[in-house]
């Protein structure tokens, strides 16, 4: 798989993450007797993190994720 993120600074006091993920695992055996798929990951995920600062003592993030519903592992 692959993972990239990008950074930008719009304003001084604000900061704004994206970050891509990308999965293509293959689970060959059961970790569980079983269980052939024991991890429910996804093939593609996305999420974006904003944090505004407030002075030197105080910020606030915000997250913003959004997987697909495509496991990687089948």
């Amino acid at each position: 798989g692959i993972e990239t993120s990008v950074t930008a600074a719009p304003m001084r006091t604000l900061d704004v993450t994206a970050l891509y993920t990308y999965r293509n695992s293959q689970q060959g055996m059961p970790v569980v007797q079983y269980i052939v798929q024991s991890l429910e990951l996804p093939k593609h995920q996305f999420s974006v993190v904003a944090t505004q600062r407030f002075g030197s003592r105080f910020f606030v993030a915000s997250l913003r994720k959004h997987a697909d519903d495509r496991s990687a592992g089948g």
